[in-house]
């Protein structure tokens, strides 16, 4: 007697039977786990920029956006004066054009065995002898002392156009320097 072979039956056309459900949603739920998904930024294609500030944000060289913490077409600056006592010593006079000065940090140095008195004062004038609009700021600096002040957030000085000046001005003593760094633009 010869062995009759049953012939292989498959569901119609068109069917998945329930372990190949199974096994397609585990195979999906694998590839969305082992396949990394994101967006990369294209520093050279997209810019960002904030409109109130001017501030632009970019790719770096570890592919991460960042913002800048200062305008973009701003300069970096930086001064240090050695004002003489009772007298106003220019510590910043804006270059034509430039409206704006961003102060990021002040460190008074006193060199005196007596301690000094420092202000900072603006003035509408590109002379830095008329004009008085304001006292930005009075130290008391300590005998042989250094005194660091390093703003969170720049004191931005813009009192219009760029006819105006920054000064120190030594209340007493002398015998101390001033160093101012920022930007402006």
């Amino acid at each position: 007697m010869a062995h009759r072979r049953t012939p292989l039956v498959l569901d119609p056309p068109g069917r998945f039977t329930p372990a190949q459900i199974i096994a397609l949603v585990i195979a999906m739920a694998m590839a969305l786990a082992l396949v990394p998904v994101g967006a990369k930024a294209a520093g050279s294609l997209v810019t960002l920029a904030d409109s109130k500030t001017t501030r632009l944000a970019r790719v770096d060289s570890t592919s991460s956006l960042t913002v800048a913490s200062r305008p973009a077409n701003s300069k970096s600056w930086y001064y240090r004066v050695l004002p003489p006592s009772g007298a106003d010593q220019p510590l910043f006079v804006p270059p034509t054009g430039t409206t704006t000065l961003g102060l990021t940090s002040l460190t008074y140095a006193s060199s005196a065995d007596t301690p000094a008195a420092s202000e900072l004062k603006v003035y509408g004038s590109a002379s830095c002898a008329s004009s008085f609009i304001g006292s930005l700021e009075t130290m008391i600096i300590p005998a042989s002392d250094t005194r660091l002040i390093s703003f969170a957030f720049p004191v931005l000085i813009a009192p219009g156009g760029s006819n105006w000046c920054l000064v120190v001005h030594a209340d007493f003593a002398g015998g101390f320097a001033v160093t101012a760094t920022g930007y402006y633009y």
